[in-house]
C-alpha cells in the first residue's frame, strides 16, 4: 500500500524515478546496499534558507564531468595527443560546488582506481596523463597513454 500511496504522490512529477514493486520490495528483503534510486529527505533549520538548500542539494547530488565543462577539446600534436578538459567555472559557483580543476583531477583518477569495467584506456590512466594547465586554472589535459592496451577498446567491457 505505501509503495501505491508513494506512486500517487509522485505522480506527475517527471524528474522522481522511483523503483516499484518486486523489485523494490527484493531490494528491502535484501537489504540491499546499493539502492537502485534512493530518496533522501534533508530537513534544514531554516526551511526559507534557499542558499542553504542549494548548498546541501549540491553537496547531495552526484554531478558528472559533462555537467560542469564550459568544453572538451581533441588536440592531436606530432607527439601526443590530449583531451583539454574547460571546466565551467561560473556554473560550478552557481551550483555552489567546492572543486577546482586538481579537484577533478583527484575525481578522475581516483574513479580509474574503481572502473574494473571501464575500457583499457580509462583503466591505464595514471597521475602522469591527468595535468593541470599551469596557465589556465580551470583547465585539464588528459593524455592518451602510449599502452598496447589502450590501441583497442576491445575487451574493455562497458563504461
Amino acid at each position: 500500500t505505501q509503495m501505491t500511496l508513494k506512486t500517487f504522490h509522485f505522480a506527475g512529477v517527471a524528474s522522481m524515478n522511483v523503483t516499484l514493486g518486486v523489485p523494490r520490495l527484493t531490494e528491502i528483503i535484501n537489504a540491499s546496499k546499493k539502492i537502485s534510486t534512493p530518496i533522501i529527505t534533508a530537513r534544514l533549520e531554516d526551511p526559507t534558507a534557499v542558499e542553504a538548500a542549494r548548498v546541501v542539494k549540491a553537496r547531495l547530488e552526484k554531478t558528472t564531468l559533462g555537467e560542469i565543462c564550459a568544453r572538451v577539446r581533441e588536440v592531436y600534436g606530432p607527439r601526443k595527443c590530449y583531451l583539454e578538459v574547460e571546466l565551467d567555472a561560473s556554473l560550478i559557483g552557481r551550483l555552489h560546488l567546492e572543486l577546482d580543476a586538481d579537484a577533478v583531477r583527484a575525481a578522475l583518477l581516483a574513479g580509474v582506481v574503481s572502473a574494473g569495467r571501464a575500457p583499457p584506456v580509462i583503466r591505464a590512466l595514471k597521475p602522469e596523463f591527468v595535468l593541470l594547465n599551469p596557465d589556465h586554472k580551470n583547465t585539464l589535459q588528459v593524455e592518451v597513454p602510449n599502452d598496447p592496451a589502450t590501441l583497442s577498446f576491445s575487451g574493455g567491457g562497458g563504461a
